[in-house]
């Protein structure tokens, strides 16, 4: 290796991100370590210098420049400057828009150095889910100066634009480099930081340190941004490649060191496999690596195509562990050890409803690819799961007719008995039925309307609202679609997923509480704890009307933890908030200047956005009840440090106390 050629290895190493193919240099004042990335960025028209030849590689880079680089990757095309830009495109825009449009201008309220010229494109980040509101939060700072972007927050944005999420918050919070402790815990981004390094687009400095709150300058950027871009392009190859599914037991564990997987199938083949770096295996819910695998596992595993020729096993889930003493235990039942066990075995099956989306043959064996809608943490989400048919799997019509696997069709409604890889019995429903549930989830997308079931055996279905679907409720003369509420109860005639008719009932409640929390979205919720101290969540309607006995508040932006109201409910949603009581609370915020006596007093400076002491540096008290949030972690006093961004609650007093939020 000559002596550039290392320097450039050594420097790429201190910026803690991996090298990219060499090319010729474009800037003058770009170092030879990245100059490729640069190059790269600049070929896309994602970054640009002057016409001098100078790229400014030092400059930091702020939270507003990162959105016009991430919204071009992202697909946003600009409609008065880019003529390619449909009109769907253009429609798809202006939905973001109006969906955040009151977050940002409220954000553009609250911050004086916010740049409402980006908004538009923050809201097409915001609905392509690689900004969340929150992140807002830490784009401008108390004095109105936009905010740098961090190495560990640029992570964030990158794991998300990658659509792996979720595939990264399933990973151990840990990193796995000398600085793991210097990561800042109120932005959590140790998780994605960890999926980026396992899948090689960072990795630590010579001292092995990602330097996470290190701001981002644009040499820095560039090179992240063409590693990901070449991500993304071997991804999309990969993609396009045929999936197979393998089951069988795992032989010679040995050469999983040098990234090679053998799995013995049920023929007694000895099949090799690659291990590509986003291998992910699972064990009953757990999560395990390539060197927890153990000798005689018996498996099943979806491969496609590798990089190198051979095939890759990129998914594993492991069905028995002989070396476990439960794995033992369940299968001394079993007289059977065919990966694929018929009805005749005793298995533990659990009932699945969903969509049939494709069925294919390998080897000897049919399987089935079934797609259900489920409930996750308050949206409704889709999943996708294959399972083997058994040899002797009974599968009827919904008339009791016997079927054969090829009269399954892409499409079909199934409701199918299968354990975690086999599919046991399937029933194919009827197109046109009748469903009884209760609304949990309404959405109206590009034009489109849909509502989300949870039917009486608990499964989750959603259906659209077409121009011709029939909507009755009770007390509505004409209903619609916007009649319709979360919580109503409601018996729904669909064909196939078109709702024919609905009958709903809905019902009508007030609710005397206290605010306990209130989350501002797309779908707004607040949790109010009533006078039984039972707390209950809560969504706003969007005509959603708030009043008060001085006539000066007239939104949801306007409400505060503490405040005792009364609500008028549709069904499971509020439609009128009347505020009974500020309580004696009184709000702050700002940020820690000072922390004394182990936490015990506190020094806050107090930010604009407070009108009776902008500015001012308040002294607070904190006691033994003194409660402290950071996201849902609770935590003591002395774990409060300076320069955190503050929301208190203080008794009557204003000094003492009661609730601390710690905002970043």
């Amino acid at each position: 290796m000559d002596r550039m050629r290392k320097l450039a290895l050594t420097m790429a190493l201190v910026i803690g991100v991996s090298t990219v193919t060499w090319a010729a240099p474009v800037y003058k004042d770009v170092p030879s370590w990245g100059q490729a990335a640069v190059q790269k960025v600049v070929d896309k028209g994602l970054m640009a210098g002057n016409s001098s030849g100078q790229f400014f590689p030092n400059q930091v880079v702020t939270k507003f420049q990162l959105v016009e680089v991430l919204a071009r990757i992202a697909g946003y095309k600009d409609p008065i400057m880019d003529s390619t830009i449909t009109l769907a495109e253009k429609q798809y825009n202006e939905n973001a828009y109006n969906k955040y449009k009151g977050v940002l201008n409220k954000a553009s309220q609250n911050f004086s150095g916010w740049e409402s010229a980006k908004n538009h494109r923050i809201a097409y980040l915001l609905q392509k889910g690689i900004f969340e509101e929150r992140d807002l939060n830490r784009f401008v700072n108390n004095k109105g100066v936009a905010q740098p972007v961090t190495r560990e927050e640029l992570a964030i944005y990158l794991v998300r634009l990658l659509g792996k999420e979720q595939e990264a918050l399933a990973e151990v919070a840990t990193t796995g480099f000398s600085d793991d402790g210097a990561f800042n815990d109120t932005i959590g981004a140790k998780s994605y930081v960890a999926y980026l390094k396992k899948v090689g687009l960072v990795q630590g400095d010579t001292n092995n340190q990602y330097n996470p709150q290190v701001s981002v300058n644009r040499v820095t950027l560039a090179v992240f941004l063409a590693n990901t871009l070449d991500y993304i392009e071997k991804d999309a190859v990969v993609n396009t490649t045929q999936e197979e599914m393998v089951a069988g037991s795992i032989k010679n564990v040995q050469h999983i060191r040098r990234g090679f997987l053998v799995i013995t199938n049920y023929k007694g083949q000895d099949l090799m496999y690659t291990l590509p770096t986003d291998l992910q295996i699972f064990n009953h819910g757990s999560y395990l690596t390539a060197q927890q695998l153990k000798e005689g596992m018996q498996i099943s595993a979806k491969v496609r195509d590798g990089k190198s020729g051979m095939k890759e096993v990129f998914w594993i889930q492991v069905l028995v562990d002989p070396t476990s003493t439960a794995s033992h235990s369940s299968t001394t039942s079993h007289s059977s050890t065919t990966i694929v066990p018929s009805n005749k075995d005793k298995v533990q099956t659990q009932t699945l409803h969903g969509i049939v989306q494709r069925i294919r043959q390998d080897s000897d064996y049919d399987v089935i690819t079934i797609t259900q809608q489920v409930l996750l943490w308050g949206r409704i989400q889709e999943e996708e799961k294959t399972f083997y048919i058994a040899k002797d799997a009974e599968l009827r019509s919904d008339d009791n007719k016997i079927l054969g696997v090829r009269e399954i069709r892409r499409g079909d409604i199934i409701e199918a008995e299968v354990d975690i890889s086999t599919l046991y019995k399937g029933r194919i429903l009827s197109r046109e039925r009748e469903v009884t549930g209760i609304i949990v989830d309404r959405q109206q997308v590009d034009g489109k309307q849909t509502i989300s079931v949870e039917t009486t055996d608990k499964r989750i279905e959603t259906y659209k609202i077409t121009k011709n679907s029939e909507i009755y409720k009770r007390r509505h003369k004409r209903a619609t679609w916007s009649d319709l509420r979360i919580g109503d109860e409601v018996t729904v005639e669909v064909d196939y997923d078109e709702v024919i008719e609905i009958n709903a009932e809905g019902w009508k409640e007030r609710v005397r509480g206290v605010i306990e929390s209130i989350v501002i979205a797309p779908t707004s919720k607040i949790t109010i704890k009533d006078r039984d101290d039972k707390e209950k969540e809560y969504v706003l309607l969007p005509s959603v009307s708030v009043s008060n006995r001085r006539g000066d508040v007239s939104s949801i932006y306007d409400l505060r933890l503490g405040y005792e109201v009364e609500i008028s409910l549709e069904s499971e949603e509020i439609d009128r908030i009347d505020i009974l009581d500020y309580n004696t609370q009184t709000t702050f915020q700002g940020t820690i200047e000072e922390v004394k006596e182990d936490g015990d007093v506190i020094l806050v400076e107090i930010d604009q956005s407070n009108s009776d002491y902008p500015g001012y540096i308040h002294t607070f008290y904190l006691t033994s009840n003194t409660k402290i949030y950071r996201r849902s972690d609770e935590l003591r006093r002395k774990d409060l440090r300076r320069y955190w961004d503050v929301l208190i609650y203080t008794r009557s007093d204003g000094k003492t106390v009661e609730t601390i939020h710690i905002l970043r």
